[in-house]
């Protein structure tokens, strides 16, 4: 599964900022998983090298009981491995960033997606023109 670095587009409030890391199937799969901390519209993806992130000593055990407090924070300290690290911090344009918000389909592919909608739309018994 590829590993996916999301962060803000340029015209969103704070451009840039990291939303996260995140596993995905897919891009579809990843705008779902993007969508429940942010929208979509605001942000854009890039594909990233195999790494992953590491817990210092002592981490919280798995499965873990969250107490009623609310304290539950396991990535409290968290780092990132050194593919990672060299991936996000050194160079200024290091991927080839696509917005979540726009698809990749052609200009003939999204006539005939609106085109078909038309059709579909106007076939329905409630469709008053």
């Amino acid at each position: 599964m590829p590993n996916y670095l999301v962060r803000l587009k340029a015209d969103a409030d704070n451009p840039g900022d990291l939303v996260g890391v995140f596993v995905a199937d897919d891009v579809d799969e990843l705008a779902e998983y993007v969508d429940e901390c942010c929208d979509t519209c605001d942000c854009e993806y890039t594909e990233m090298p195999n790494g992953g992130i590491y817990l210092p000593r002592p981490a919280l055990p798995v499965p873990y009981d969250i107490p009623e407090d609310g304290d539950g924070d396991f990535f409290k300290g968290a780092s990132i491995c050194e593919t990672w690290f060299r991936y996000l911090v050194g160079r200024e344009d290091f991927g080839e960033w696509h917005s979540l918000a726009e698809s990749d389909f052609t200009p003939e592919e999204r006539q005939e997606l609106i085109n078909s909608a038309i059709m579909k739309l106007s076939n329905h018994p409630d469709y008053k023109a």
